[in-house]
């Protein structure tokens, strides 16, 4: 629950409850229509909390064939005709509408406003990213899916900006406008995109995105569930030879057990 902001929790389960991937976990007293869901289906079985009772971690043991919540369901063709009410209402009832970010103030996009624009990130020139080619040459399906839903969202164009090196299933993306970027750090942040492509004036709103969380908006909307995994990234100098690379965990996972497999020995 720590990674919802500005979320006044209501919690929906107990110690001891068995939950679906997709179950309700919390839900907001200001916002009833957003949830906290459960990434993996088995067993609570821990409620921690911290200060003033707020609920820091929710542990779920899981089972060995989880059962998993049903969302509705969208083929590609389906999408492009789907109402924004529709889709965004099942982007804040599955908490995926905090992949979207909403400038100015990087806030998490509002469901009642409509951006000017959207920008996908797929070049973070960061340390240690993920990288967007990676992630979206592995499931091609569910990127497309996931700018067919921004297309919607958006009161004007989708702009997915892209390195030089980018592979062609980012550079070949449809419905969407792709804006290349070269040279070193700060060139692949998004506050450089914006104001190269799309400056904001007084009054505007834009939202923000990352390509590698396109993917999973994507799957969400083509399987009807929440995506069971995703694709991390592991470097820096802590880590074995050979082990700095990209990784595919479960949703939600503690993934101290990894990074003690693929740290150097202290």
């Amino acid at each position: 629950p720590l990674e919802f902001s500005n979320v006044k929790q209501r919690v929906q389960v107990n110690e001891g409850d068995h939950v679906k991937r997709g179950s309700i976990l919390i839900e907001d007293k200001k916002n009833p229509d957003f949830k906290i869901r459960a990434p993996i289906g088995g067993k609570v079985s821990a409620i921690i909390r911290g200060d003033r009772r707020f609920i820091e971690q929710v542990v779920i043991q899981p089972d060995a064939e989880e059962q998993v919540e049903a969302f509705t369901k969208y083929t590609a063709g389906s999408l492009s005709s789907a109402s924004r009410d529709e889709l965004l209402s099942q982007l804040v009832t599955t908490g995926y509408i905090t992949f979207l970010s909403q400038r100015p103030y990087a806030i998490t996009a509002k469901a009642s406003d409509t951006p000017k624009s959207i920008f996908v990130n797929a070049m973070n020139t960061g340390p240690h990213q993920v990288d967007a080619n990676v992630v979206v040459d592995d499931d091609p399906a569910a990127f497309s899916a996931g700018l067919s839903v921004l297309g919607r969202l958006s009161g004007g164009p989708v702009y997915l900006c892209v390195s030089a090196d980018a592979g062609p299933t980012l550079k070949l993306s449809q419905g969407v406008e792709v804006k290349e970027f070269r040279g070193p750090h700060p060139s692949g942040n998004t506050s450089v995109h914006i104001a190269h492509v799309d400056p904001l004036r007084k009054g505007d709103l834009i939202w923000t995105v990352k390509a590698v969380d396109v993917v999973l908006i994507g799957r969400l909307f083509l399987d009807g569930a929440l995506p069971a995994s995703r694709i991390i990234s592991i470097g820096g100098s802590g880590v074995k030879a050979g082990q700095a690379k990209h990784y595919r965990v479960r949703m939600g996972a503690d993934i101290s057990v990894l990074l003690k497999e693929v740290a150097n020995e202290p």
